[in-house]
C-alpha cells in the first residue's frame, strides 16, 4: 500500500519545485513558463519580504483600514448616524491621532478612538477615510477610502 502512495506523492511535489522558465522563439518573442521549453534556461526569482514587514519598517503599522462602514454599504433609517471602526495594529501609538475625513473634509476635531459615530450625515452616498497623524501634525498612515449611502427606511 505504501508503495503505491509514492507516486502519487512525487506528482504532488513536482509542482512545489517548478521555476521560471525564459526562451525566445524564431521570431524574437520573449516567453516565460513554468514548464521547461527546449532552450529555456531556468530564472532565479529574487526573494520578497511580506509587505506588512515593508510597512512596520516604514510607519510602525501593520494594518490600518475601516471595518466599519463596509465599501458599498448601505444604512436606512438611521437618522444620520453612522458608526465607524477601524481596525489598527498594533495599537495606536502614544502622540498620535486619527483624522477622519468625510466627503473629502477633515471632522472638527482629531481623535484618538477607532470607534466613533458619525452624526448629522445626509441622506446620499458619502465617501470616508482616516489618516494617523503623529504628535508633528505628519501623516504617517493613510486608509482606503471606502464609500457608504444613507437611505430612507423601507416602507
Amino acid at each position: 500500500m505504501t508503495l503505491r502512495l509514492i507516486p502519487l506523492l512525487l506528482v504532488v511535489a513536482l509542482p512545489l519545485q517548478a521555476g521560471v522558465y525564459k526562451w525566445n522563439s524564431d521570431d524574437g518573442v520573449v516567453h516565460y513558463s513554468d514548464v521547461p521549453h527546449k532552450g529555456a534556461v531556468e530564472m532565479v526569482m529574487p526573494a520578497m519580504e511580506p509587505a506588512a514587514q515593508q510597512d512596520q519598517a516604514e510607519d510602525g503599522y501593520t494594518l490600518f483600514e475601516i471595518e466599519v462602514p463596509t465599501n458599498e454599504q448601505t444604512f436606512r433609517g438611521v437618522k444620520g448616524e453612522v458608526p465607524v471602526a477601524l481596525s489598527i495594529t498594533p495599537a495606536l501609538q502614544e502622540g498620535h491621532v486619527i483624522r477622519y475625513f468625510v466627503d473629502g473634509r477633515a471632522l472638527t476635531e482629531d481623535l484618538k478612538s477607532s470607534r466613533i459615530t458619525l452624526k448629522s450625515i445626509t441622506m446620499g452616498s458619502h465617501s470616508l477615510k482616516a489618516q494617523i497623524i503623529d504628535d508633528g501634525g505628519n501623516t504617517i498612515k493613510i486608509s482606503s477610502a471606502v464609500r457608504f449611502h444613507l437611505r430612507q427606511a423601507g416602507l
